[in-house]
């Protein structure tokens, strides 16, 4: 049976974890990524210096949904580095210039990404035991770490919307989950550009969570 993902948008978190994160991973090798490998050790600092004692509940409940810190830390990366393209573009731009922008990000901060990357698509054979991969496939607009599928969005969402389409949000995570179950990816995050609001919007889909909260 497939799994339906588990939902956390706070975006604000997310960008204050990964500006912390960001700093300390500068100030350690701004041209490494062999942060990473120490990122249990950065997430501990983290938590312990740098979380106020009344978001540390917040903090340990995200984390604990994700399986490892590694991965934690790539998805508060992605957003804060989101946020930063969102503040400095404003709306109005083609989602084509808010990943161009993105994508500049992703190389001046080291991260390991594809763009346009192509996954394989799968589907459950009559005997619930296999799956057989499609002949056509999901092009995800980044695909990070080798396990993170970004999707990146420059349109209204409307949460007044009763009609089940592109502007109405139980769409956009519908589509998402639907992504993530179809190539057997387990972390999704959404990045859409769109609007003033003071931070960019950001919702990441996580299916079958290390703990479901």
């Amino acid at each position: 049976m497939r799994k339906s993902a588990v939902k956390t948008s706070n975006a604000q978190f997310f960008i204050t974890i990964g500006k912390e994160l960001n700093a300390i991973i500068k100030s350690k090798d701004p041209h490494s990524q062999n942060w990473s490998e120490d990122a249990s050790n950065i997430m501990a600092e983290i938590f312990s210096q740098k979380i106020e004692n009344d978001k540390k509940k917040e903090f340990k409940g995200k984390r604990d949904l994700i399986d490892d810190d590694k991965t934690f830390c790539y998805i508060a990366l992605i957003v804060f580095l989101g946020n930063k393209v969102y503040q400095q573009m404003g709306g109005g731009f083609k989602e084509e210039v808010y990943q161009d922008s993105f994508e500049q990000e992703l190389i001046w901060n080291h991260i390991p990404y594809v763009r346009e990357k192509h996954l394989s698509i799968y589907y459950p054979h009559p005997n619930e035991k296999t799956v057989i991969e499609l002949q056509h496939t999901y092009r995800a607009d980044f695909f990070i770490n080798n396990n993170v599928v970004v999707e990146t969005k420059a349109r209204f969402i409307d949460s007044q919307n009763k009609k089940f389409n592109e502007t109405n949000p139980d769409w956009v995570q519908k589509q998402i989950e639907n992504y993530l179950a179809a190539t057997r990816k387990k972390i999704g995050v959404l990045l859409n550009f769109y609007g003033n609001t003071k931070n960019i919007y950001s919702t990441i889909y996580i299916v079958n969570p290390k703990n479901d909260l």
